[in-house]
């Protein structure tokens, strides 16, 4: 429902003041911007093995000590990059790019063995060259139990191993549309491999469900692994989709609260679990065989328990069993809106910049919890999104006595 209110609002003597620094302060102030003067200049360029340059590689610059800072330039088609505006210090700088294993200065893979370059008051250093090896790659796919059924959106993280099996880093990506998924840039190395999703029971490679039990994936640079793939048992869940009830579009970012059903008249909340629907609405929440109460919201909806109530006592039960997903779908009814214009009483005249607060009446009796906004170019201001209820609606703006509507 939309409703508009116009306030008008009163003038008033306004007084201004001013102050002053005390003395000594612009001189404390200029010292300041001296001793961090920023005027150095760190450069170079990136290439190949082969010294043929590379485009769009990212090179990044770390100051060590206080402050501590990291700037980031990408090498032009002649390999060439450069940062600026850089404080005295010590740095370490990094190169990066698709498919190419990280490089640090001086020709370090290893952020443990970099080097580190101390630049002076307004030093200029150009000469930093960077030759990146192409890295290694393992590649899969990642399908439901049945091994034909892709699993797209699905996790995979690669962990390096030291000695002993223990994990030193870590790349994560997604799994594609067809359930395929590509790690690259891969250093010579063991790894670890582990595919999860949400409503499916994580798995390392080979069909290992701890890390101590997983089979070692090696990669010898620039060679690709390929063919590791994964099938993720189902996992007991509540799934659904999020929908506007008047146009019934998905709607994306909204909250699911999922909490153990209690007996009725106990209004305990145990959470099990909450999550958040994706573009296109879509939500899934891995939780235990049992029985669940599931609430939905989201910014300019009504917020509402399955199936169409109002409150959790009144809520529907959802029965989840082993290994199955539990549709729980909600479409919810939008709020309101409240708009008017702001003016000035003896003119007419708009005004612009005004604060504007709407307090719910039933709800926020001491109006310590409100709305705000700012009125527009002719005064004109808009709430969207406003729960159901009566609203206490608030005015005021410099040189102005404040009003309430009505």
């Amino acid at each position: 429902m939309k409703k508009s209110i116009n306030l008008i609002l009163l003038p008033v003597l306004l007084l201004t003041g001013g102050f002053a620094f005390a003395d000594g302060w612009d001189d404390r102030r200029d010292d300041w911007r001296n001793y961090y003067d920023a005027g150095s200049v760190l450069g170079g360029q990136v290439f190949d093995e082969s010294s043929a340059p590379l485009l769009d590689a990212v090179i990044t610059v770390t100051r060590i000590g206080v402050p501590s800072f990291s700037l980031s330039d990408t090498s032009n088609d002649a390999g060439a990059w450069r940062i600026g505006n850089l404080m005295p210090g010590a740095y370490m700088v990094k190169a990066e790019k698709e498919e190419y294993l990280v490089q640090y200065y001086d020709h370090s893979e290893s952020l443990l063995q970099a080097g580190v370059i101390n630049l002076a008051h307004k030093d200029t250093v150009i000469n930093i060259v960077f030759h990146l090896k192409p890295g290694g790659a393992i590649s899969g796919a990642v399908y439901m139990a049945d091994g034909i059924t892709p699993l797209a959106k699905a996790e995979v993280a690669l962990y390096r191993l030291g000695l002993p099996r223990r994990t030193e880093s870590v790349k994560i990506t997604r799994t594609d549309a067809a359930g395929l998924y590509r790690l690259n840039g891969l250093a010579t190395g063991n790894y670890l491999l582990k595919a999860s999703r949400e409503g499916y029971i994580a798995e390392y490679y080979q069909e290992a469900t701890a890390g101590n039990e997983a089979d070692t994936v090696t990669v010898n640079a620039p060679e690709e692994k390929t063919g590791i793939h994964f099938t993720l048992d189902q996992a007991s869940a509540i799934t659904g989709i999020i929908t506007a009830e008047a146009t019934g579009a998905p709607i994306p970012n909204a909250w699911i609260a999922i909490y153990e059903a209690s007996p009725v008249g106990d209004n305990r909340r145990t959470v099990a679990g909450h999550a958040r629907s994706d573009q296109l609405g879509v939500y899934t929440l891995s939780v235990p065989p049992g029985q669940y109460r599931v609430s939905a919201e989201a910014y300019g909806y009504a917020a509402e328990w399955f199936d169409n109530a109002t409150a959790m006592d009144l809520a529907t039960p959802v029965t989840v069993t082993v290994g199955m997903h539990s549709p729980v779908d909600f479409a919810l009814a939008a709020w309101g809106s409240l708009s008017g214009h702001v003016l000035d009483a003896v003119t007419g005249a708009p005004i612009a910049g005004a604060v504007i607060r709407v307090y719910n009446e039933e709800k926020n009796l001491h109006r310590q919890r409100y709305f705000q906004t700012i009125s527009k170019d002719g005064g004109f201001y808009v709430f969207t999104g406003l729960p159901s209820g009566r609203y206490v609606v608030e005015a005021q703006a410099e040189g102005y006595v404040k009003e309430y509507w009505q």
